[in-house]
């Protein structure tokens, strides 16, 4: 709840709440009769299966208290790739014109969804892409793990420059790269799989640096997600784990440990790709429950949005907060805005 409301007298901090919030301060007879009906009749109910059956009830709240982002359950297949799956999907990502990136360990390049097929993005370097990552001015930024490099993309470089590791001028080792970040300042951050480090290129540097060294935290270190506006913590994937965590640069152990869901299995299993929607509310694709999760801002525990019908390893926003996630089959879904 909003913190500011600690200061407001109670008449005017119970308006501001939400009604079933506000109503631990009526009398009982009268909360009840403000309560709507199924969470009523809980008061009947032995108090354990109440407890769930609220939580239950309250979900939605919670939900759309977060900023109002609902989905559709159903998902339409995009790009023909019903018929023309990815070849060992990895990423999906969306750039700031609502342009489909899509790109697989075996694609060899980037790929692009343009009028319902799939055409080239980037040249075909033959690169094991893992993750793509898009920067405030449309840039693309690509890892290849089999070659130990990063590349970016631009509209004045539509063939790519290698940026860190093998053919790069930076010095600084890369032994596995994977996902990558990059800041508002242009400022990169690599995942590095074998050494469980992030390192970091800064813009003219001709050297990474480490930021943070995990040491065996990770049993598959995966993607990189910066926080809105952050330039000292990152949200890192443990994609053979249980956890996502939001680590700040320089500590030797993560800040905060994300696992929990409140229905379903109760836990993460294999989380992989993350994004962010605009009130900085984390989406975790779950691969081996089949969904994506969300974690509100200042929350650990994730709430169901969208169940899959297939491992999900990424998913993306466009402008319009449509939802489009890659599956492990290699089709990519678009679930709809409610």
């Amino acid at each position: 709840l909003p913190l500011a409301l600690v200061a407001l007298p109670l008449p005017v901090a119970l308006v501001a709440l939400p009604l079933p919030v506000a109503l631990v301060a009526l009398p009982l007879p009268v909360a009840l009769v403000a309560l709507p009906l199924p969470v009523a009749a809980l008061v009947a109910l032995p108090l354990p299966v109440a407890v769930v059956a609220l939580l239950l009830l309250l979900q939605p709240l919670v939900f759309d208290v977060s900023g109002n982002y609902c989905w559709s359950q159903t998902g339409v297949v995009l790009c023909d790739t019903s018929f023309n799956p990815i070849k060992n999907p990895t990423s999906v990502n969306i750039g700031l014109d609502d342009t489909v990136y899509l790109a697989g360990h075996r694609t060899g390049q980037v790929l692009m969804c343009s009028n319902n097929t799939i055409v080239p993005a980037t040249p075909d370097y033959g690169d094991h892409i893992d993750f793509i990552t898009i920067d405030k001015n449309d840039s693309l930024y690509t890892n290849c793990h089999n070659t130990f490099l990063v590349r970016h993309f631009s509209s004045s470089s539509p063939n790519g420059t290698i940026v860190a590791g093998s053919g790069s001028i930076v010095t600084g080792t890369l032994t596995y790269p994977v996902g990558t970040a990059v800041d508002s300042d242009f400022n990169l951050y690599i995942g590095d799989q074998r050494s469980n480090q992030v390192m970091k290129l800064a813009p003219n540097s001709s050297s990474l640096s480490v930021v943070i060294s995990a040491s065996s935290t990770f049993s598959k270190l995966s993607a990189l997600l910066l926080p809105h506006g952050s330039s000292d913590k990152i949200y890192l994937s443990d994609e053979y784990g249980t956890n996502v965590y939001l680590w700040e640069f320089g500590a030797s152990t993560p800040n905060t440990a994300y696992t929990n869901v409140a229905t379903g299995p109760s836990t993460l299993k294999y989380p992989r790709g993350m994004k962010l929607d605009p009130e900085g509310n984390l989406y975790v694709a779950d691969q081996r429950n089949s969904r994506i999760v969300m974690y509100c801002v200042n929350s650990t525990l994730g709430i169901v949005v969208v169940n899959t019908d297939d491992d999900p390893v990424d998913l993306a926003f466009d402008s319009s907060m449509n939802m489009y996630v890659l599956l492990d089959d290699g089709k990519l879904l678009k679930y709809g805005r409610t």
